[in-house]
């Protein structure tokens, strides 16, 4: 993981480096464009345990968080798009209270369709986005630490663990070089507290019930509404 962290920033960087004047340029006169986008989180969640006390890590998730979007600007100071994005989300809560001392990671990789306005300077300045967007959880992960030593991971496709519906709402800032900034709130907790988990005596328990888990987070966006031909034209030159 630290390679990878290592990897997608040095990438981001490069990125601006390479395209940094791109904003000055003179957009064509086309409105409708589209733009792809890499994206690095850090991400949070509004968690509790049944009145248990639960530390919340920060997690960074550079990996893979890719954005394609279909934008349309109606002037020089309105737009709006959509798309569809992959997305790499997720939580670390952590007991030290109990002994052993617990640590949980959940991860999930969503599909999402988003649907934004934007609003400023589009062509050649600063600018305001913000909109809406629903995103489906297809893949669950979850690793459970005892003393910072791992003793069980699972993967599970289109997991009932999960609500598998996450609507959000997001709102962020689009700078001239090209740097994208962006927070993002979600509705519902990512945890399903009505999961039942039988065990091979056919007893029921509830692993998730009484448990809070919003997640909320903030991320950089490389170029999110650069539109792709201007990609090729920087790389054509001497």
């Amino acid at each position: 993981m630290k390679k990878n962290t290592f990897y997608s920033m040095v990438a981001c960087i490069l990125l601006v480096t390479s395209f940094t004047n791109l904003k000055a340029q003179e957009q064509s006169n086309k409105k409708l464009y589209s733009s792809t986008s890499l994206e690095l989180i850090f991400s949070f969640a509004d968690v509790s345990a049944d009145s248990v006390s639960v530390s919340n890590v920060m997690r960074f998730s550079p990996v893979f968080n890719f954005q394609w979007l279909i934008n349309y600007d109606i002037s020089k100071n309105f737009g709006v798009f959509s798309g569809l994005d992959i997305r790499n989300l997720g939580f670390i809560r952590e007991n030290l209270t109990l002994d052993p001392n617990l640590k949980f990671k959940h991860r999930v990789y969503t599909l999402g369709l988003p649907l934004g306005l934007k609003v400023g300077n589009i062509n050649d300045g600063v600018f305001v986005y913000f909109g809406g967007q629903i995103e489906w959880t297809m893949n669950y992960k979850e690793k459970r630490f005892e003393n910072n030593d791992k003793v069980d991971s699972f993967v599970e496709w289109n997991s009932k663990r999960v609500n598998q519906w996450q609507p959000s709402a997001f709102i962020g800032v689009d700078f001239l070089n090209g740097i994208n900034l962006k927070f993002k709130y979600y509705f519902n907790d990512l945890l399903n507290q009505d999961f039942v988990l039988y065990d091979a005596n056919g007893e029921a328990s509830y692993p998730y019930a009484n448990q809070n888990s919003q997640l909320f987070y903030f991320s950089i966006n490389c170029f999110m509404f650069e539109p792709v031909r201007n990609y090729s034209k920087a790389f054509q030159r001497d």
